[in-house]
């Protein structure tokens, strides 16, 4: 079961090697439970925070937002009857800007300038990811 202070990032729709490495340089330290296909990321819930399941996150990518409300049963921890493997179990980051929603974009990799490093980052270096 989520409780009301968390939502969940499902990124399932790039290589688990590409997630890997946007977690290494964006150093992100949340709990992370690794599925077949990719990723649950564990975050803090901003206040305010409102918006749709899924959608493209602001790096482009396409995800899931999982929340007490949208995800009432919570999210799989166990597959086949075997638990997940947990990395940084109990640990809750502030959710990233850079893993939120972006209202009504396409899948691209950055959508906007003004995001500061990680944009320029993104765009100086489009192939460290891909």
């Amino acid at each position: 079961m989520l409780r009301k202070y968390e939502v969940v990032v499902d990124l399932d729709k790039l290589p688990k090697e590409v997630i890997k490495k946007m977690i290494s340089y964006f150093n992100i330290k949340t709990e992370l439970r690794w599925t077949d296909r990719g990723v649950h990321m564990y975050f803090k819930k901003p206040k305010g925070y409102k918006h749709k399941a899924e959608g493209i996150c602001a790096l482009g990518v396409e995800a899931e937002w999982k929340t007490s409300k949208n995800a009432p049963n919570g999210v799989t921890v166990k597959r086949n009857g075997v638990e997940i493997p947990v990395e940084n179990d109990g640990v809750r980051e502030e959710l990233p800007d850079f893993l939120t929603y972006i209202n009504g974009q396409r899948t691209y990799w950055v959508y906007r300038m003004g995001m500061g490093e990680i944009t320029n980052f993104i765009l100086i270096n489009s192939t460290c990811f891909i």
